[in-house]
């Protein structure tokens, strides 16, 4: 796990609504086919650009739901759902795909709860490490989980056990796991 050297809020303001706008012929890029890069290029490219990512902090059965990373970076590191946008897609349809195809689950209740700069150190993969603004969503999961291979354990998170493990996560994710508690009470509410 990398451990947080440095935190600083560099911008706070409340975010009503993230707007969508098509420019000339800009609404076609909504039914591109979304294929995967490979890998040399992959790295390649997250070595030099920043990445507009999304996460979903999935509130299932009464807990928040954690993956056991199987790739770089943070392997092995329980995280959420997550990673960059699909060209073309909104954030909330982007998220849905991906939550569903990563663990088969289909997701409602989005709730943005945080944008946030993930700086993370070099890994074996991405030499200059990686540079990602990630958009963070409390939703609430349906369904049976399916794990696919980019995860390789889950972690359903309660309150009580929260309190006992939030040191053995990362101080991103355990920030907005302590978000999503706060959602779901206001919810309750």
């Amino acid at each position: 796990m990398h451990k947080m050297i440095k935190r600083e809020s560099i911008y706070q303001e409340k975010i009503y609504k993230i707007e969508q706008f098509y420019l000339g012929d800009g609404k076609i890029l909504e039914d591109f086919e979304i294929k995967f890069i490979e890998e040399e290029k992959y790295s390649e490219y997250r070595d030099n650009y920043v990445r507009v990512c999304h996460d979903a902090f999935i509130f299932y059965e009464g807990k928040v739901l954690l993956f056991k990373r199987n790739n770089e970076p943070e392997k092995g590191e329980f995280w959420p759902i997550g990673g960059a946008v699909h060209k073309g897609r909104s954030f909330e349809k982007s998220l849905r795909i991906k939550v569903e195809n990563e663990c088969g689950l289909k997701i409602k209740n989005l709730q943005l709860i945080g944008i946030n700069r993930l700086l993370i150190g070099p890994t074996e993969n991405f030499k200059k490490g990686s540079d990602d603004i990630t958009f963070s969503y409390f939703v609430e999961g349906e369904g049976k989980i399916i794990m696919d291979k980019d995860n390789k354990d889950y972690l359903l998170v309660g309150l009580v056990d929260f309190e006992n493990i939030k040191n053995s996560l990362n101080e991103y994710v355990s920030k907005m796991v302590e978000k999503c508690f706060e959602v779901q009470k206001n919810l309750q509410s």
